[in-house]
C-alpha cells in the first residue's frame, strides 16, 4: 500500500521511530531501507538539476519558479524522504510578469518560439511544454501552472496567476545540503495551488496520498487569518469550495490535521467519497482495478476511461465535469493552430 501511494520514504522515517521490538522482519527493514536511500540520493540529484534549470532559463532571458517537486518538499521535516516525480518549472520572458495586465498570451508566443528553435515542441497542452533537458529527469515547462475545464473559472484561474507570478518568480530558496537556490512558489500561493493541482488531477486519472501529503505540510506551515480568507476567496471564485471541504476532512481523518488548520469546515460524506478514491485510485490512479490502463496509449480505450471516471464524478462537480467535453474540444482545434 506504501509502494501504491509513492510514501515509501515518508514512512520509512516512522518505521525508524518504532521500539525494536515493533519492527518489521528485517528482509523486509533492509529492502525497505534500500529503497529509502534511493531516494535521497535521487532527491539529491534532483535538486542539483533544478537549480541547473533555473540558471539555463535565467541565462535564456526568462524568469522562473519551480513548482510541486523539489520545492514542496521543503515543507517536509526531511525533504529528501519525499518520493520524486519530474521537474515543473513554470517560466516567462524576463520582465513580463512585472509589468501586470494579460499577459500570459504574449508569454505563451515567446516560450513556444523558443522551443521551436531548440526544436522541443513535444507533449503540447494548455499548460506546458516537455522539455528533454536531462537524461533521467523529465522536464514540464509551464506557460501556465494549472487550468480548469469551466471556461469562467478558468478565466479567473488565469487572471489569478497573472496577478501573482511577479511574487513566485522573485521568491528565492536554498535547497538542502547547500545545492544552491531556486525561486520557489510562496507559501500562500501553495495553499491554493498545490490543491488545486489536486483537483484538476481527481477529475482525470486520479490522485494518492503523496499528493494530499504535500498540501497537509503546506497547511502546516500556518499563516494569518487574512492570508488564509485570501485563499478562500480564490477558491470561491474557481468554484472549488465542496472539494475544500472534503479535503479538510480527509487530512484530519488520515493525517490527524488540527482544527486551526483547517481552511473550512469538514464535509464527511464527500470527505468520505474522496478518500474512497484515493485508496483506490493509489498515485495518479495507476493501481486502479476499476478501469483498465492494458491499452492506455490507445485513444479509444483511454477516452473510454475517462468518461467511465468522470460519470461517477458529476452529480458532485457537474460544474467542472461538464465542461470536460466542450474544453477538450476547444483544445483539439486550438492545437491545431500551433501546427500551421
Amino acid at each position: 500500500m506504501a509502494k501504491e501511494q509513492t510514501l515509501l520514504g515518508v514512512l520509512y522515517e516512522a518505521i525508524g521511530r518504532l521500539p525494536k521490538e515493533q519492527l518489521p522482519p528485517k528482509k523486509i527493514l533492509f529492502h525497505w531501507y534500500k529503497i529509502s536511500e534511493e531516494y535521497k540520493a535521487e532527491n539529491l540529484r534532483m535538486n542539483a538539476e533544478a537549480v541547473e534549470l533555473c540558471k539555463f532559463f535565467e541565462a535564456q532571458g526568462f524568469d522562473s519558479t519551480v513548482m510541486k517537486g523539489q520545492a514542496v518538499a521543503l515543507y517536509y521535516p526531511n525533504p529528501l524522504a519525499r518520493t520524486c516525480g519530474d521537474i515543473d518549472i513554470w517560466i516567462a520572458p524576463k520582465g513580463m510578469a512585472e509589468r501586470g495586465g494579460k499577459w500570459l498570451a504574449k508569454s505563451r508566443k515567446s516560450i513556444y518560439d523558443f522551443m521551436r528553435a531548440r526544436k522541443e515542441m513535444k507533449g503540447i497542452n494548455y499548460q506546458h511544454v516537455h522539455l528533454h533537458f536531462f537524461k533521467k529527469t523529465s522536464v514540464e515547462v509551464h506557460i501556465t501552472p494549472s487550468s480548469l475545464y469551466n471556461f469562467l473559472h478558468n478565466y479567473r484561474l488565469q487572471r489569478f496567476f497573472e496577478q501573482e507570478a511577479a511574487a513566485q518568480f522573485s521568491n528565492r530558496v536554498s535547497l538542502p545540503n547547500g545545492v544552491g537556490e531556486i525561486s520557489a512558489l510562496t507559501l500562500e500561493f501553495d495553499r491554493f495551488f498545490i490543491l488545486q493541482h489536486i483537483y484538476s488531477h481527481f477529475f482525470g486519472e486520479g490522485v494518492g496520498l503523496r499528493q494530499l501529503l504535500d498540501y497537509y505540510y503546506v497547511l502546516k506551515q500556518g499563516g494569518s487569518r487574512e492570508s488564509k480568507e485570501r485563499t478562500l476567496d480564490i477558491f470561491q471564485r474557481v468554484g472549488m469550495m465542496r472539494f475544500v471541504a472534503a479535503t479538510m476532512w480527509l487530512l484530519q481523518e488520515v493525517f490527524g490535521l488540527e482544527d486551526e488548520y483547517l481552511l473550512c469546515p469538514p464535509n464527511q460524506k464527500d470527505g468520505e467519497f474522496l478518500l474512497k478514491e484515493v485508496l483506490l485510485s493509489g498515485n495518479f490512479g495507476k493501481y486502479d482495478s476499476r478501469f483498465d490502463r492494458s491499452r492506455y496509449n490507445e485513444l479509444i480505450p483511454r477516452l473510454w476511461n475517462s468518461l467511465k471516471r468522470k460519470a461517477r464524478l458529476v452529480f458532485r462537480y457537474p460544474h467542472e465535469i461538464l465542461f470536460d467535453l466542450p474544453f477538450r474540444t476547444w483544445l483539439y482545434f486550438w492545437r491545431m493552430t500551433l501546427k500551421r
